[in-house]
């Protein structure tokens, strides 16, 4: 089965902002036409002044905001990005704060194992990135919440920082799941990225659960080249949880 997840999102250590969608009455944005052809599980836009953002796409699963996320920050405007509105908005997150979207069960949408085909994708805008910092853009599990297992990544999409650009990374625990063993984490890298700043990037991973050779990275629509660390390539099944996004 083929799932995707759609998140247009600004991202900065300072703030990360996740991209909006327009509405029937906003000035017509090409972007949420292209992503509503794709049929993707869920994406989210942030141009409602309240929250919860509500995803569109076959679920409609709300994302709350928690603490200080900054609502109605600037997205990508058409200057630079001509598909999106000029009313184009986001969401600021600092690193301390973020979204979260309830898992609605055992085997949800949101619920990836093998032979499930996963696909990623957000705007980012990227102020900072240390070196060998890895940053969250979205993920499941290793949330520490009461009554989960506290490593257990079902599937992430994040940045690390690698020699001053930030590059796209794709990481998943196995099933064995064993504490303390972290030959139990699989992460993919790009082997190149892009410099922090002002600009916006398009970011996407796509892979087939148990198929290690089938992780695909894009970076402003063009294919990156990466490697697996950690635990390297496995055909092992990820941890599958009941664990918030």
């Amino acid at each position: 089965m083929h799932k995707s997840i759609a998140c247009a999102m600004l991202l900065t250590v300072t703030g990360t902002n996740w991209l909006p969608q327009a509405r029937a009455a906003e000035p017509v944005d090409g972007y949420a036409a292209e992503v509503s052809r794709d049929k993707p599980t869920a994406w989210w836009r942030f141009d409602s002044p309240r929250a919860p953002f509500t995803s569109r796409g076959t679920e409609g699963l709300p994302a709350t905001p928690t603490q200080s996320v900054q609502l109605g920050a600037a997205g990508p405007r058409p200057r630079f990005y001509p598909l999106f509105a000029p009313t184009n908005r986001s969401v600021g997150l600092s690193g301390s704060d973020h979204l979260v979207v309830a898992d609605p069960g055992n085997n949800s949408p949101l619920d990836f194992t093998n032979g499930d085909a996963i696909t990623l994708e957000a705007w980012v805008q990227l102020n900072r990135i240390t070196s060998d910092q890895n940053i969250y853009v979205i993920g499941k599990g290793r949330t520490n919440n009461r009554g989960q297992k506290p490593e257990n990544q079902n599937w992430a999409l994040r940045l690390s920082g690698r020699q001053g650009t930030a590059r796209i990374s794709f990481l998943f625990r196995n099933a064995g799941n064993r504490a303390s063993v972290r030959g139990d984490y699989h992460r993919w890298i790009a082997s190149s990225g892009f410099q922090p700043g002002q600009a916006w990037h398009h970011i996407a991973v796509s892979y087939v659960f148990g198929k290690p050779d089938s992780l695909r990275g894009y970076l402003d629509g063009e294919p990156v080249a990466g490697t697996w660390d950690l635990g390297g390539k496995t055909t092992e099944p990820p941890v599958v949880d009941n664990d918030e996004v």
